[in-house]
């Protein structure tokens, strides 16, 4: 499955905006609805076969998409998941000045993307483990 990232609209055959059904029809794999924590208010649809959690907003609209292995999301043709932190940190700050880094990985707000890589502060050549995309102000209203 093509999984380019598109800022701000979509992964793949998923947009930013969809309803919880379109998901499921647009990637017809098998799914599980989970909340990320106890008391979140917010589901979340885990299809783990694809390596992919798409995450709702209270009224079941797509707000999130988080990609791990086996998914292989790109952004204009690159690869994310499995690259080494530091390659994709350099490669992102040039395409957004806005990125932050963080303990576990970073965020380029500029370009709607979060990266996860948990062994990044030891080690910078450490994978990136997964990475999210997101709507517009999606860390605001968290």
């Amino acid at each position: 499955m093509d999984l380019d990232i598109r800022p701000y609209d979509g992964v793949g055959p998923l947009k930013l905006g969809m309803g919880i059904d379109a998901v499921r029809f647009a990637l017809r794999s098998h799914v599980e609805s989970f909340t990320k924590t106890p008391d979140s208010e917010r589901p979340a649809d885990a299809f783990d076969d694809l390596g992919m959690h798409v995450h709702y907003d209270r009224d079941g609209i797509c707000e999130a998409i988080e990609l791990a292995s086996p998914a292989a999301p790109a952004l204009h043709g690159r690869p994310l998941v499995g690259i080494p932190f530091s390659e994709v940190r350099d490669w992102l700050s040039s395409l957004d000045e806005t990125l932050e880094l963080e303990d576990e990985g970073l965020t380029a707000s500029g370009l709607g993307i979060g990266v996860y890589a948990p062994d990044a502060l030891e080690d910078s050549n450490a994978p990136v483990e997964s990475v999210i995309v997101f709507r517009r102000n999606y860390y605001d209203a968290s």
